[in-house]
Formats: structure tokens, sequence, C-alpha cells
């Protein structure tokens, strides 16, 4: 198995595995305290153990922040609002249609007339049935803008309508949030594979 198709656990498996195994190796140049090898020996076997442990770990943390910056990239449109989730067709569309939304906005916020806010929840609510993800993502941004001509009796129905709205795009974010999750993952990794090179360098040649 490759690194590339080892998860987060194996990852960090193999770096405690690639510790554990220097550290054994290590201790079998002893006896009783005292080294095996004339120090010639012994220096050159101690640093045979330690290129070894450094080369599987420094493998391990090479894959991580490779895996890492793929992730930076993947989250990028992943978490962001649902227009980045459009295809330029779609983008167009709701920029056209935004433009007439937008005038509906104003004439609900700025009117006294109670059919305008029908009107206006009606609209939104047929955009929210159809498959236009454009008119989705329009009446999502926009919805809550009317809010304030908003009755009690309807908040909780406007309310419903935005998680009907947004459904179609809860997908990335769910994927937003379990590549968040495999990156702090990667990361403890990265951090503790460091920390181990550091401190073998610093402390593992001294007995």
């Amino acid at each position: 198995m490759t690194l590339t198709s080892k998860t987060p656990t194996q990852l960090q498996a193999m770096v405690d595995s690639a510790t554990a195994q220097a550290q054994a190796a290590t201790a079998g140049l002893y006896r009783d305290g005292r080294p095996l090898f004339a120090p010639d020996e012994h220096e050159r076997r101690v640093k045979t153990i330690e290129a070894e442990r450094r080369a599987s770990v420094n493998g391990v943390l090479a894959e991580t922040q490779r895996r890492s910056a793929e992730i930076d990239e993947q989250l990028q449109p992943a978490e962001a609002d649902p227009m980045a989730q459009l295809s330029t067709e779609e983008v167009q569309r709701a920029a056209a249609l935004d433009t007439f939304v937008a005038q509906d906005v104003d004439r609900v916020l700025g009117g006294n007339r109670p059919g305008d806010v029908a009107a206006f929840i009606s609209a939104a609510r047929a955009a929210a049935r159809s498959s236009d993800r454009a008119s989705k993502v329009v009446f999502l941004r926009r919805l809550p803008e009317i809010r304030p001509r908003i009755g009690t009796d309807r908040a909780g129905e406007v309310e419903a309508l935005l998680i009907e709205l947004g459904r179609p795009f809860k997908s990335a974010g769910d994927k937003a949030a379990a590549l968040t999750a495999t990156q702090r993952d990667l990361q403890r990794i990265q951090h503790g594979a460091v920390t181990t090179n550091y401190l073998q360098r610093t402390y593992g040649a001294r007995r």
C-alpha cells in the first residue's frame, strides 16, 4: 500500500512505528548501559538508524503536506457561498435574475401592500420547488432582506423556505466540514512529525 492510499490514522501509525523501531534499534546497541561497539562503529550505526527513521517520517510529512494543500484548493469553492457552486451559465442567469429580484425587494421594503410580501414569498417558493439552481441562489440571498416586512405569523414559513432553497448546496457544506476535519488530522500528524524530528535531532543520540 502506497502512502497516497493510506488514511490519516495509518500515516500516524507509520510515524509511531518508525519512532518505536528506531528506539528499539538504538537500545540494541547497548548492553548493561554500555555501547556494544567501538565509538566510530557505534556512531555509524546510530546515524543509520536515524536516517532510516527520518526517511520514513519525512515521507509521511511530505504526504500530509501534499494532501493538506489539495484540501486547501478544494475548500475554496466548498466554503464559499452557493454562487461559487454554479456553472458559468448559471452565474450569468443568476446575475440577470437578481436585477429583477432586487427591484422586487425594494418594492417590498418601500411599500405598504401586504400582497407584495406574499408575492415575493410565493416566487421564492416556486424557485425552491424548481430545478433551477440559479433562481434558488438568488432567492436564498434576497429572501432574508425582506425580514423586516415579514410578520411573526410567516417568520417560521420563511425560515423553512430558506432551508429548502439551500438544501441543494448543503452537500458542499458537508464536504467542507469533512475536508476540514481531515485537514486537522493531517496537521496534527505534521506537527507530531516535525516535533519528533526535532527531539530526535536534539536528544536522540544522547544516552
